[in-house]
């Protein structure tokens, strides 16, 4: 049967009548002009080129329209669907099973109400032919086995109602593939929005000879979307709570949308105007409450599961921090360790401690959980790791880790470990005033990146003494590329550096923090200088607010140290994630959202998936299917499509209208001439 994927381009086909009149307009009229007496000349043969003429112009106008017709069929996309391969609800009696899309972007309205309705029409249509049923809703899978009765998969039908969870559904085509391999012939049909991010993975592939795909898109087209990104809460002093709300606009125009946060019976509201494809950051300071689960809520659009963000807004655990040192090689970097503990355990007048900080040998590093740790400081640690120790760094680095190195007595070695290990682009240079006389004048640092939190923090503030305290001595280096510089000495030798690897961030000390090198950890500049690196290196805290989305499996995290969670703290505990909200489960924190991966408006090319259920090939490019189905697939593909075909023709009738309109329009001395 012939169907067009796009038929309204059809309509186009009735532009086929203007070349035609313009056609009738170009006939040539004889002129009619006063001449003289003729009855004197002799008749003489003139050339008849006049049929000539009208031919070639006829083949011309045939050719326009050729080439016309076959562009604007080209845009329709003309389908041959076989019988029994993919065509209507009203093809032949063959086993059916629908493939249902409940992800979290399906709450849309009308999508699933749609899908229903033309999965009821299509039953009352084919009374007692097989249908099956697989609903696919996140990980869960719910399915109606194969059956001329169809009362099962009616009652199954009404009672589906879209998730929160975000769309997975390898396990659902492998239900409904599962299926299709037990009977002869059949098709395969699939409803769903056809979310980008949903079915850009998708393994579609062909179970075997004869089975049809169809892909019905019910989507109601929607463009437009706004969503809260993120919801973060920080209690301040005063009772006090700052909550910073992010909104992204996932449409393709300017959105005015008003955000509303509440916390118990606080609240506050403000209005944002977000370009497309934007993030807006809006801050709010509310008065603090005995509750602690605060939301931030949009008005709402056609897609409402990202209109509202459920946020934690009670006290959080210390941000866990591990110190791996040679203590006892190197009694300095005790002192080091001291000046840390001392500025990141610091309490701020009316607030709560923000770090917690556990400090070890380097001896005991390979027995560390370092995903408990939000950020570990290897202080003259580097240059002693074996090959365990540095695939353990690199693995935590890789997960989006925080790691500070300053040197120590192996100070060379470090710059080398860096560099052979693929860490940093690091060339060690030296140690400046290493052998400087007591009374000379110690260097001090004489820059710093403006665009770094760092630079930030410290702009505008006159009474700084980042630039004054002494650096004794320092390890001179030359980064490399990918290497971010933060500070630099007077002399324009860099003092902190930064490197990104994997999806963490390494940060390298030209000194380090105790007084035989510099009075930096004896400045005011020290406790904000490191607590803006860690707020801006670990974020909001890997492990102190743990966020997940509906439908997500989680689990309780181990210990810093590795020890055994105490009873009653399993790590497979149960925590619930079906629905958004705000909780504590054994002291931690946790926050459930819908996916924000489920709020884009992109759709994918329906194309795309119709060509990898016909090559029976997985998106990464590994063949998905036996060489028996690949045959089968290949009689679908025979007819399926003529839109290359007409690309073609179109292509050819184009080049010949050139040829022919680039012909004299008349050849000279063709007739006989008398006198």
């Amino acid at each position: 049967m012939l169907s067009f994927v796009h038929p309204w381009f059809l309509l186009a086909l009735a532009g086929l009548a203007v070349p035609v009149a313009l056609h009738l307009m170009e006939r040539e009229r004889p002129l009619e002009r006063v001449f003289p007496s003729v009855r004197f000349i002799r008749p003489a043969g003139l050339p008849q080129e006049g049929g000539r003429r009208r031919l070639r112009d006829l083949f011309l106008l045939l050719l326009r329209l050729l080439f016309m017709a076959a562009l604007i069929l080209a845009f329709a996309r003309p389908v041959w669907r076989f019988r029994g391969a993919g065509g209507g609800s009203g093809a032949g009696a063959v086993p059916t099973v629908f493939l249902l899309d409940l992800s979290a972007s399906m709450n849309v309205a009308r999508a699933v109400p749609t899908a229903r309705a033309r999965i009821e029409s299509w039953l009352r249509t084919h009374p007692g032919q097989p249908a099956g049923l697989v609903a696919s809703k996140g990980r869960s899978v719910e399915t109606v086995p194969l059956s001329a009765d169809h009362s099962g998969l009616r009652a199954a039908l009404s009672k589906l109602a879209p998730g929160l969870s975000r769309g997975r559904h390898a396990a659902a085509l492998g239900q409904a593939v599962a299926m299709l391999r037990a009977v002869p012939a059949g098709r395969l049909v699939v409803f769903s929005d056809f979310q980008e991010t949903d079915w850009q993975d998708a393994a579609l592939r062909s179970p075997g000879p004869g089975i049809g795909l169809d892909l019905v898109n019910v989507d109601p087209d929607y463009t437009r979307n706004v969503g809260v990104l993120r919801a973060t809460a920080r209690l301040l002093g005063h009772r006090k709570v700052r909550v910073t709300v992010s909104m992204q606009n996932y449409g393709f125009q300017v959105e005015t949308r008003t955000v509303e946060v509440r916390i118990g019976s606080a609240r506050s509201s403000v209005r944002a105007e977000i370009a497309p494809g934007a993030v807006v950051r809006k801050t709010f300071v509310l008065p603090k409450t005995d509750s602690t689960v605060g939301t931030a809520t949009l008005d709402p659009d056609a897609y409402t599961p990202d209109d509202r963000f459920v946020f934690w807004s009670g006290p959080v655990p210390a941000v866990p921090i591990l110190i791996a040192a040679p203590f006892e090689t190197e009694p300095a970097k005790r002192a080091e360790m001291f000046f840390l503990r001392k500025a990141l355990e610091a309490v701020p007048e009316g607030g709560i401690a923000e770090f917690k900080v556990e400090a070890v040998d380097v001896s005991q590093f390979f027995a560390l959980n370092l995903e408990a740790a939000d950020a570990v400081f290897l202080l003259g640690a580097l240059e002693r790791f074996q090959t365990a120790e540095l695939q353990m760094l690199r693995q935590y680095l890789d997960n989006g880790g925080t790691v500070f190195c300053t040197p120590g007595a192996g100070t060379a070695l470090l710059f080398k470990v860096l560099q052979t290990s693929g860490l940093a682009s690091l060339e060690f240079r030296g140690i400046v005033g290493q052998h400087r006389r007591a009374d000379a004048l110690p260097f001090t640092l004489g820059w710093v990146d403006p665009e770094s939190p760092v630079g930030r923090l410290f702009s505008g503030e006159r009474q700084t003494d980042l630039f004054l305290f002494a650096v004794r001595r320092y390890a001179r280096f030359k980064a490399g590329p990918g290497v971010h510089v933060i500070l630099k000495t007077e002399q324009g030798d860099p003092a902190l550096v930064e490197a990104a690897v994997g999806r963490g961030r390494l940060f390298v000390s030209a000194f380090a923090f105790e007084p035989g090198w510099s009075d930096f950890p004896l400045s005011a500049s020290f406790l904000p200088f490191l607590r803006e690196l860690l707020a801006d290196g670990t974020g909001e805290g890997r492990s102190r607010i743990r966020r997940l989305e509906c439908g997500a499996r989680a689990a309780l995290p181990s210990t810093l140290l590795g020890e055994q969670p105490p009873a009653g703290r399993r790590k497979d505990a149960r925590i619930d994630t079906d629905r958004p909200g705000a909780f504590s489960v054994q002291g931690i924190p946790f926050e459930v959202n819908v996916s924000r991966l489920e709020s884009t408006v992109r759709r994918a090319e329906l194309d795309v998936l119709r060509a990898r259920w016909a090559a029976g090939v997985a998106p990464s490019g590994r063949t998905a299917v036996s060489g028996e189905a690949s045959r089968g697939s290949a009689s679908l593909r025979r007819g399926r499509e003529f839109r290359g075909l007409l690309a073609w023709a179109a292509a050819v009738f184009f080049l010949l209208e050139m040829v022919v309109a680039g012909l004299p329009r008349a050849a000279g001395g063709g007739g006989k001439t008398g006198h």
